[in-house]
């Protein structure tokens, strides 16, 4: 216990004497071993507390911010693969958009930006509105975007067969109606990417498909 206690002592008078000097400009001197080094005093609290304290004292501040620092989120995209979350990202729908590296048992596999983590909400909510893809916005760019839809089977490929098929089974109010009414008929289940339907649209689409 004596031992224990001045070890402690020793610790905190050090620790004290290098903030006094580094707050007065000077240099702190670093024990390694029996010799003694010194740097300047433009060093982080955290590194200056662990050079200040003698073998086997660690301050517990610093001890809790390195274990922070390890801990890491792991979560499952929807195939059951666990990735390392690098980001969290909230949306106004629910759930979160999560960015991170491929995970093992080493640690995330990092290289590069990190990625948009698959996740089953996120799935859920490009499936549910596949019709409308930029009606309700993600916290991703267009191009990311475009390349997660293509990862759950809704890309730009089948959201265009779908839309042309949309005004397929319209195409009879589309060559008896006009452009105003056919709008305000078919505007609220419009296969558009805002969701969205105007007259200017109609008339295109009329063109095309009926010459």
């Amino acid at each position: 216990m004596a031992g224990s206690s001045t070890a402690g002592a020793l610790c905190a008078q050090r620790v004290r004497g290098c903030i006094s000097m580094a707050t007065a400009g000077g240099h702190v001197p670093v024990v390694f071993g029996r010799s003694i080094a010194y740097e300047c005093a433009s060093v982080s609290s955290s590194d200056l507390l662990l050079r200040s304290s003698p073998p086997g004292c660690m301050p517990r501040s610093v001890k809790r911010r390195q274990h922070t620092r390890r801990r890491l989120s792991v979560i499952r995209d929807i195939w059951g693969d666990r990735w390392g979350v690098a980001e969290r990202r909230p949306t106004g729908y629910g759930f979160s958009v999560y960015m991170g590296w491929p995970y093992s048992p080493n640690g995330p596999q990092k290289g590069g930006r990190a990625a948009v983590i698959v996740t089953a909400p996120l799935a859920a909510h490009l499936r549910t509105h596949v019709q409308r893809p930029h009606f309700l916005p993600l916290p991703v760019g267009r191009k990311t975007l475009r390349r997660v839809r293509e990862l759950v089977g809704v890309d730009h490929r089948v959201w265009t067969d779908a839309r042309i098929a949309w005004w397929v089974e319209r195409i009879d109010d589309l060559a008896r109606l006009s452009v105003v009414k056919f709008a305000a008929k078919h505007r609220r289940a419009a296969w558009t990417r805002m969701g969205t339907l105007s007259s200017t649209l109609v008339f295109k689409m009329r063109v095309e498909l009926l010459g």
